[in-house]
Formats: C-alpha cells, sequence, structure tokens
C-alpha cells in the first residue's frame, strides 16, 4: 500500500472520488480525526486525511492527481 495524497478532509474526498471513477479502489485514513479537529489538521501534516492505494496503482493514480493539481 501506498500513500498517494493527503490534505483536508473535504479535498481528500474529492480527489478519492476522482480515483474511484478511474478505477482504482482508495482507502481514506484518518477521516475521523481530521473532522473531528479540523484546526488541527494540515495538508500532509499532522493527522491529515490520507488517500491509500495498491502499489500497482501508483502510476495511474499519480497520473489522475497531476490532472486535478492542473485543473483538467
Amino acid at each position: 500500500m501506498t500513500d498517494i495524497f493527503s490534505s483536508d478532509i473535504s479535498e481528500a474526498v474529492n480527489v478519492k472520488n476522482l480515483l474511484e471513477n478511474a478505477g482504482i479502489r482508495v482507502f481514506l485514513v484518518n477521516e475521523h480525526m481530521s473532522s473531528i479537529e479540523p484546526g488541527l489538521v494540515a495538508a500532509s501534516g499532522f493527522d491529515a486525511a490520507t488517500l491509500r492505494i495498491d502499489d500497482a496503482d501508483v502510476a495511474k493514480a499519480s497520473a489522475v492527481i497531476d490532472q486535478y493539481r492542473n485543473g483538467f
């Protein structure tokens, strides 16, 4: 398993949906803590919501996330 994306809960859920629509199985880690204490959660930092995927899907997921970050 590989951690592919970390952010606040709302952005992590958006990216999770994009990855799932691309056929990638995604696990959302730390979902509850980032909802309970959003003031303590920093993107890629302490208690961030993190997306975890199978190692075999890293290249495909990276392409989806790059498109998301570039606004495509």
